[in-house]
């Protein structure tokens, strides 16, 4: 079973469809990657602050060992210890990532993988949201945006278009 939270943007697109795709998933668990290539997948992640604690970490270990004369087999450990706390924590430090930048959790979901997960998901999510209508959008190349709009100035809503025929809808009439 795996687990994913989901976190939405700062500043989410008004259409739903639009929120859905920004969305970002976060495995919950260990990631053998980041224990095994820790400042590498540091940095593929854009972790950049996590990476810089790595590397001030690497380097204190390293002032300490050397300080007390330890061998260098004592270094060896102490910086596996620190790849297997990256390995532990590198959710964490995806989402404590995220949630500096903005990002707002969206919500949490349980599944055999990630498809699944993402399908239970948004089985729940995307009902719950609102849908954008026509004659709510503006600007130019919006429907119903007074002929300025790609269409023309088409009906914005169905019923009108459908009482008065499509041809009347194009600015033809019947008999043109």
């Amino acid at each position: 079973m795996q687990t994913f939270t989901v976190y939405e943007p700062p500043e989410a697109a008004a259409d739903r469809l639009d929120r859905a795709e920004s969305l970002v998933f976060v495995k919950e668990g260990f990631s053998w990657v980041a224990s095994a290539f820790a400042p590498l997948w540091l940095l593929s992640n854009r972790l950049w602050l996590a990476c810089l604690g790595y590397l001030a970490a690497v380097g204190l270990i390293w002032a300490g060992i050397s300080a007390f004369g330890l061998s260098p087999r004592a270094l060896s450990y102490a910086l596996g210890a620190l790849n297997l706390i990256v390995g532990l924590e590198a959710d964490s430090l995806k989402r404590w990532t995220l949630e500096r930048s903005g990002w707002q959790m969206a919500g949490a979901v349980n599944g055999r993988n990630v498809e699944e997960c993402e399908r239970r998901f948004f089985d729940d999510w995307l009902p719950r949201q609102p849908m954008i209508r026509p004659e709510n959008l503006s600007g130019p190349g919006a429907l119903g945006a007074g002929g300025s709009g790609i269409f023309g100035g088409l009906p914005t809503r169905p019923s009108e278009a459908s009482r008065a025929g499509w041809r009347s809808a194009l600015g033809r009439g019947r008999g043109a």
